[in-house]
């Protein structure tokens, strides 16, 4: 990810430490923020047309769930030289360090929110989430992720908008959650320690893990309420998985 300068001064060097804080009118120590480290205080038409131009180029490219250090090489060099194609005078920073300076705040302030968001959403669940010890003896886990067995009730549902409609009055118990335990432990790099947080989304049993499956723009959905929670590679393990089991279902209904 290292980019050399190619004209540097004083307020082009890399800060020890990348600001926070991106605007200076929102701030008390206006130099401290990204606007004054890239010594744009006297010009803010042009720093909102940086934050403007990056952000959206952030959407596009990379990976909000993932820190500056994780997001994929090829995403970051994309991302990076769409930059400096839209403003040029960024390749005079070294290492085009307000970028790094500004993906880790659209990082932080992604992350922020989702943490809010899950906090909300445990206070307002009375359901204690279980811990894998509580599911029941271990199941052992197939060498690669195998299609679930489905039930008369799943199959008689088509595809839902969220994972705990068509099972939300449903009575629970601790055996529900097995083949939810047992999809987890059945990808190539198992993900059991998700039970809980499933378990809060709703994922309780074999129907709702089918709905999650079948779900339209699952990827989307569970990246903003569970993404922060994996790896590019988990994230991957996991969605494979699903779609896996939706095409299982698709196949099991025509």
């Amino acid at each position: 990810m290292g980019r050399k300068a190619k004209h540097r001064s004083g307020v082009h060097d890399r800060p020890r430490k990348l600001p926070y804080a991106l605007h200076a009118a929102n701030s008390s120590a206006p130099e401290g923020t990204l606007q004054g480290r890239m010594g744009l205080i006297d010009n803010p038409t042009f720093f909102k047309t940086c934050i403007s131009v990056m952000q959206k180029l952030a959407e596009k490219y990379l990976v909000r769930s993932c820190a500056v250090r994780a997001q994929p090489g090829v995403r970051w060099e994309k991302f990076i030289n769409k930059l400096i194609t839209a403003i040029p005078s960024m390749e005079d920073y070294e290492d085009v360090w307000p970028a790094k300076a500004y993906v880790a705040f659209w990082h932080h302030n992604y992350g922020t929110k989702i943490r809010s968001s899950v906090g909300r959403a445990k206070c307002g669940d009375t359901a204690q989430a279980p811990s894998i010890s509580s599911v029941g003896p271990a199941v052992p886990a197939p060498s690669t992720a195998q299609p679930l067995p489905s039930s008369s009730q799943s199959e008689s549902h088509t595809a839902i908008v969220s994972p705990t409609v068509s099972s939300a009055n449903k009575p629970r118990t601790i055996n529900d959650l097995q083949p939810v335990l047992l999809f987890l432990r059945s990808l190539p790099q198992p993900l059991e320690h998700l039970l809980p947080a499933l378990f809060r989304l709703g994922v309780r049993d074999l129907e709702a893990l089918h709905g999650l499956a079948r779900m339209p723009h699952r990827r989307e959905w569970m990246d903003r309420v569970i993404g922060h929670k994996l790896m590019p590679l988990q994230w991957k393990h996991l969605q494979d998985g699903l779609d896996a089991l939706e095409l299982t279902l698709a196949h099991q209904r025509s």
